[in-house]
């Protein structure tokens, strides 16, 4: 369960997130977090939130930012707002200096579970070497963390999910690995 002050850290995207208002304190209707992304960090696909609105503070360093078919270059200052249902990724494109962010999402939904979920995959190397999980165990989760890739429409994605899910999870793929998270 993430706690307010706590950290964790993706060791293959180059990402610490510092936890600075959890769903529990905001009962639900916020996370933010506090980003720092090393040199060439980056998040390994481009997502959309179908009922999140996400905003991003740039507060140290260079980001890029891609919303839809726009690429921007971001400095400490900037505050950008991704509307529901609108793909996007950032990374960081400095060869040596780590960035930092300020990222918001509203309402909270499970949104540090899965992150919790998805960090510790990748640092136990249970996903790709770019931090991208394996199909499988996006189709066990995607539904429940409510974030999907850019392309194929929502609903396919939710149907997929749905059916390609329950495979997955008879595969051993899970949807909450407890030993990345504790709900208690």
């Amino acid at each position: 369960m993430a706690i307010k002050g706590q950290s964790i850290s993706n060791k293959i995207t180059g990402e610490h997130i510092t936890w600075l208002e959890t769903a529990k304190d905001t009962n639900g209707q916020r996370l933010k977090a506090r980003f720092s992304v090393g040199p060439k960090g980056r998040l390994p696909v481009v997502h959309f939130h179908p009922n999140q609105v996400e905003t991003f503070e740039f507060i140290e360093g260079e980001f890029c930012l891609k919303v839809g078919d726009e690429t921007k270059n971001l400095h400490p200052g900037d505050t950008v707002v991704i509307q529901k249902g609108v793909p996007h990724t950032w990374w960081n494109p400095s060869e040596t200096d780590t960035a930092q962010m300020i990222v918001s999402l509203e309402p909270a939904l499970n949104s540090e579970i899965f992150l919790e979920q998805f960090f510790g995959l990748c640092n136990d190397g249970k996903a790709k070497a770019d931090g991208t999980p394996y199909f499988m165990q996006i189709m066990a989760c995607i539904n429940t963390y409510q974030i999907y890739i850019e392309g194929p429409p929502l609903l396919l994605q939710k149907i997929m999910g749905y059916t390609l899910g329950s495979l997955a999870r008879l595969l051993g793929y899970k949807t909450y690995y407890p030993e990345y998270s504790n709900q208690n």
